[in-house]
């Protein structure tokens, strides 16, 4: 679906504020009540699901433009989904996390990611890894190690190191 199909959703929303909060009916103690990481993190209304429908809407109806605080507030949601469990619990049958889902989809679409990731995404595109290294140098880990090439020879088995440990300088 796109986020203009997430438009009657955005205005049915009455701003309960659920969408704070684990099932209100789950909550033992205050200490634990908050379900939504970034509000829990941020403590300001903009972050929750209903935040986020705002945000969406007056991007659709061209009201606001991207901004470093609408990057912010978008791609702050870990998509755990508490928000929507929460407004399918306690009040209605929206469907936050895909529109919030559909929300980071359009960022990204339109060349809005965030820039932390930038110079990240731009490196797995040239290099195939995330750790900012040349691709040619993946393997120098297993040198002086009793290890097939398997650039050059066949194996029965293969050790996959993964990208954080072929160039962990400990090697």
């Amino acid at each position: 679906m796109a986020l203009e199909d997430y438009q009657a959703d955005m205005e049915r929303c009455s701003q309960c504020s659920y969408c704070r909060w684990i099932p209100l009916d789950q909550i033992k103690s205050s200490r634990f009540a908050l379900g939504c990481p970034s509000v829990a993190y941020s403590h300001f209304h903009t972050y929750t699901a209903r935040g986020r429908y705002l945000v969406a809407r007056s991007l659709l109806k061209g009201r606001s433009d991207y901004t470093d605080r609408v990057r912010d507030v978008v791609f702050k949601c870990q998509a755990c989904g508490s928000c929507d469990v929460s407004c399918k619990v306690c009040r209605y049958n929206l469907e936050p996390l895909e529109a919030i889902l559909e929300l980071k989809a359009r960022l990204v679409e339109d060349g809005q990611s965030p820039r932390e990731l930038v110079a990240l995404i731009d490196h797995l595109h040239k290099e195939n890894n995330s750790m900012a290294q040349p691709k040619a140098d993946r393997g120098k880990w297993a040198t002086g190690l009793d290890v097939k090439d398997l650039a050059t020879e066949k194996a029965e088995v293969v050790f996959h190191a993964g990208c954080r440990f072929s160039w962990h300088p400990g090697r």
